[in-house]
Formats: structure tokens, C-alpha cells, sequence
């Protein structure tokens, strides 16, 4: 697929290939490469002969919704004379920044163990440090639907979407 897409960005018309060895070249003739005229051992096809087929699906999956808490919010905007301290942890792990919500939201799936979908309605910058207990990937499913939220931070939360 990006093999195509690149191909029409740049007006590509053909895939050269020098195959290292006799059985490499066969392997590429196999799929429908042809010798070069200049040298036997550089292979090339024509992009046409790429078929590309594009199955999309849609697929109910788990996810946290990140909003602000009802308390309100906590977070500060960001000030360069003020940046976020790393909170002492005791074994746990931190994600320490400065970003949108939106950017926080791209950062935090790897820990949750699933996406998060940034609800806040939030503009600009802030100044954030998430500490928690990450939890192994076997966990995170077992969870029951009605956990509490694994990230509470400074008037920002997770929940289950």
C-alpha cells in the first residue's frame, strides 16, 4: 500500500530490484519481476501490478474516556518559569510534560492498555505529571466494568468509555 502511494506522489512507474543471488532473482521472477536489460541480476515490475484491496471494518473495542473531573480542574496552563516536577514514586511509573489534552491522550494508551479518547474539551497548554501503578496486560482485561479509574490526576480523569 505505501509502495502505491508512493509510487503516485512521485510519478514512479517501475520497482528495480539487484537480487544478491540466482535464487533471489528466481524468487522476484516468481512474482512477476523482469531481468533488466542493462543487468541480468536487477530485476524490475511495473507499479500497475500492484492490486491492492482495502478491507475496513468497524470494531467495538474497550476504551477510557479522559474529561475533567468533577471537582474541576486542577491542571495549570503552562508557564515556561514553572515547569512540571517528577513527584517522588515509590516503584510505580510517571509521565511528566507539557502538551495539549489532546497529545496527553495519544501518550497514555500504553499504560491504560487501551485507547483513550481525550473528552476534556480543553484548548491549549498544560503542565502535567501522572503517576501510577501499571497494571501487566492480562489485568487490564480481567478488569471489571465497573473499576474505578485508573488515572486520577489533578482534576483530570480516565474512565470507561
Amino acid at each position: 500500500m505505501r509502495i502505491v502511494q508512493a509510487a503516485e506522489i512521485a510519478g514512479i512507474r517501475a520497482i528495480m530490484v539487484h537480487a544478491i543471488s540466482e535464487e533471489a532473482k528466481r524468487f522476484y521472477e516468481k512474482y512477476g519481476f523482469v531481468a533488466s536489460p542493462v543487468d541480468p541480476m536487477t530485476v524490475m515490475v511495473g507499479v500497475d501490478r500492484f492490486w491492492i484491496a482495502v478491507n475496513r471494518e468497524m470494531k467495538i473495542m474497550p476504551a477510557y474516556e479522559m474529561m475533567v473531573a468533577k471537582g474541576g480542574l486542577k491542571m495549570l496552563p503552562f508557564d515556561p518559569a514553572h515547569p512540571p516536577v517528577s513527584p517522588h514514586n515509590h516503584g510505580g511509573a510517571a509521565i511528566m510534560g507539557v502538551g495539549t489534552m489532546a497529545e496527553l491522550a495519544k501518550m497514555v494508551p500504553a499504560p491504560a492498555g487501551r485507547p483513550v479518547l481525550d473528552k476534556t474539551g480543553l484548548e491549549g497548554r498544560y503542565s502535567y505529571v501522572l503517576s501510577f501503578m501499571p497494571l501487566s496486560a492480562s489485568a487490564a482485561e480481567s478488569e471489571s466494568d465497573s473499576a474505578p479509574p485508573r488515572f486520577v490526576r489533578r482534576g483530570a480523569a480516565c474512565r470507561r468509555a
